[in-house]
């Protein structure tokens, strides 16, 4: 790995958009896998924080204006360690049945940028982020997750 990557860790957030309000029966199984999938973040290798209810927000209460809106974010050593908790655990399955619950955004519903080791992103950070990425598209300050993936096979090669 690059030395100067050492001195810093990815920031991640993410958004979607519920297609019937939060608490509709039909959404009953997202909600029953929330707290796995946040503890399975939280044990996998190269985690390093997680926006949570304490602080300014939650996975399932987001502080966006949309009530139909859910955010998470989070903080990782590598992309490597992001890449295999996103695609190589149960997140993944779980993931894979989105469009049962979440409309399709307009939109980016992910940005990821660097910050410095042992800092963490406040949630204006991320909206900030977010909106960048959709005026600018991707960039050495913010991306997505194709630019992730280039990343990834690079720091494996």
């Amino acid at each position: 790995m690059n030395l100067s990557r050492m001195m810093y860790q990815l920031a991640q957030i993410n958004i979607a958009r519920f297609k019937l309000a939060p608490d509709a029966p039909q959404n009953q199984e997202f909600f029953d896998n929330i707290d796995r999938i946040n503890a399975l973040a939280e044990a996998s290798e190269g985690f390093v924080w997680r926006l949570k209810d304490d602080e300014e927000g939650d996975t399932v209460d987001p502080p966006f204006e949309d009530s139909h809106l859910v955010v998470n974010m989070s903080v990782w050593e590598t992309p490597r360690h992001f890449i295999n908790y996103v695609y190589r655990t149960d997140h993944s399955k779980i993931m894979g049945k989105k469009k049962l619950w979440f409309e399709k955004m307009e939109g980016p519903h992910l940005a990821i940028w660097w910050i410095p080791s042992g800092q963490f992103p406040s949630l204006q950070d991320g909206k900030n982020m977010l909106k960048t990425l959709g005026q600018e598209g991707p960039s050495e300050l913010v991306f997505g997750i194709k630019e992730l993936m280039r990343m990834f096979k690079k720091e494996e090669a």
